[in-house]
């Protein structure tokens, strides 16, 4: 029987091929600016993405988590929640502020407020006392909930909890551009996977003779953090976890015993919602069909600490776990820890090691030990793309190593020697010409530095390490013989 091969790719497996061909983080500024404008309000985006710049420009060191689009959606998913009035937001904001609201400007919308009233009433999240937007609330299901009128004005901040323009609008607005962005995001990655698939790029062809010479010699299953199709195209006939009526099979996700799957953790440009206003996710095999991604879910069900987020086709941004609570992202990561622990080699494509669910499933198996040694420790290799300033893994000291030292239980530099009769440590850059990996034997981890896509050529020495075999141990004494 073949060994069995758990693959996890990010963001970096995809670049070769073409995807992301475009700066989201640019795009995404370009849309915020376009919802500002079409609600007359402030760009929240905007103005998070500066106060986390300063933020970060306060410290006194270069571990913070890279400042992008899916940092500051996390940070619009907390604010939404500060924003929110007692009972339901955050405590903290009594203890940081005296619950003032923060210095951001908010234009509440009439006819928001009233449908996100009829929503909070319908649900029975009000209380016989509480204040709804704009007025007042005599009695649980009263339709005739008086709403005053919202004078057309510039934005103004909100003035305390009872203020005149009432208490939503500032957490409605929030979820209102999170949702468009999101939606925004989900139609740019399809038209890209759309103009990828016409293409006729060398990259595509190493990009699947990698996988499907993997393929030959394990039984592999893959973990696609990103949102294309990249990897189910190559991977022709691996099951995805969608019946042929694009209808999600948990069932089968759980007690399927064959390898030999894509699953997107992180959702795809073929998940839908089942219609508009839908509350199931389904696969679309065509990408010129009608998709639903959003922004329906705006109020959906509250989330750990009763944070709520938007339902949408798409996972970015912080609080991940949280967006994983829903179908088919939750089996998807429970199969995740299962099939890690199952694994008899990892490979890790592209990878930031910036996703904590992620990491920490790597990590618990990892650290096994039995009588203080490590227990089966697989085989793991990580394929990624060194710039002329990356150092060796025993002299690095950035985000990206600190992570990869952590999840894979290597320590801070690990024990990574690249050739033991050359001391002079050469640069990453300088082994990738030379086909050269850089090898921690102690805790069986190799990193090739060459890019995803080169890696194909180097191919028959990443099986050799991945199975573990004799050339496994003599890589500890020379990386060019893996």
């Amino acid at each position: 029987m073949k060994k069995k091969l758990l693959i996890i790719l990010g963001a970096g497996s995809s670049i070769a091929v073409g995807l992301p061909s475009v700066d989201l983080n640019r795009l995404i500024e370009g849309w915020g600016t376009e919802w500002a404008r079409q609600h007359g309000t402030t760009d929240h985006y905007k103005e998070l993405l500066k106060s986390a710049k300063t933020y970060y420009e306060r410290g006194l060191t270069q571990f913070h988590p890279p400042l992008n689009f899916e940092k500051v959606l996390g940070d619009m998913i907390a604010m939404a929640h500060w924003m929110e009035p007692p009972p339901w937001g955050d405590t903290l904001r009594q203890a940081a502020c005296g619950a003032r609201l923060p210095d951001l400007q908010f234009r509440y919308h009439q006819e928001q407020e009233n449908e996100i009233a009829e929503a909070l009433l319908a649900t029975s999240l009000l209380s016989d006392e509480c204040d709804i937007p704009g007025g007042e609330c005599e009695s649980i299901g009263d339709p005739s909930v008086a709403v005053d009128p919202l004078p057309e004005a510039e934005p103004a901040v909100d003035n305390g909890e009872c203020g005149e323009r009432g208490k939503y609008g500032a957490h409605i607005e929030l979820m209102d551009e999170y949702s468009y962005l999101l939606e925004k995001v989900a139609r740019q990655m399809r038209v890209e996977s759309q103009r990828l698939n016409s293409a006729n790029k060398p990259e595509k062809d190493n990009y699947r003779k990698l996988l499907g010479g993997l393929r030959e010699d394990f039984d592999i299953g893959v973990y696609n953090l990103n949102y294309d199709t990249v990897a189910p195209d190559a991977l022709p006939g691996a099951y995805i976890g969608f019946g042929e009526s694009g209808t999600f099979e948990p069932r089968v996700v759980h007690e399927r015993k064959d390898w030999d799957f894509v699953y997107h953790l992180h959702g795809s440009v073929h998940h839908s919602l089942n219609r508009r206003y839908g509350d199931q996710i389904v696969w679309r095999p065509s990408l010129d069909g009608e998709f639903f991604d959003g922004p329906e879910g705006t109020w959906s069900e509250p989330r750990s600490n009763g944070i709520k987020i938007p339902r949408t086709t798409l996972v970015a941004g912080g609080f991940k776990l949280d967006q994983l609570l829903f179908e088919p992202c939750q089996s998807f990561h429970a199969s995740l820890v299962r099939h890690v622990h199952a694994a008899d080699a990892i490979l890790i494509g592209g990878y930031g090691f910036g996703d904590a669910h992620i990491n920490f499933a790597l990590r618990n198996r990892l650290s096994l030990t039995l009588n203080g040694l490590l227990q089966d420790r697989p085989p793991v290799m990580v394929l990624t793309l060194a710039e002329e300033t990356t150092k060796p893994m025993r002299r690095r000291d950035d985000l990206w190593a600190r992570e990869l030292g952590v999840s894979l239980c290597t320590g801070t530099q690990g024990h990574f020697v690249v050739e033991p009769s050359n001391p002079s440590d050469p640069i990453p850059t300088e082994l990738a010409k030379r086909g050269t990996f850089e090898v921690d034997a102690q805790h069986r981890v190799a990193v090739w530095y060459g890019g995803f896509t080169e890696a194909v050529h180097r191919l028959p020495g990443i099986v050799r390490w991945l199975d573990g075999g004799t050339d496994n141990v003599l890589a500890a004494h020379s990386a060019q013989d893996i």
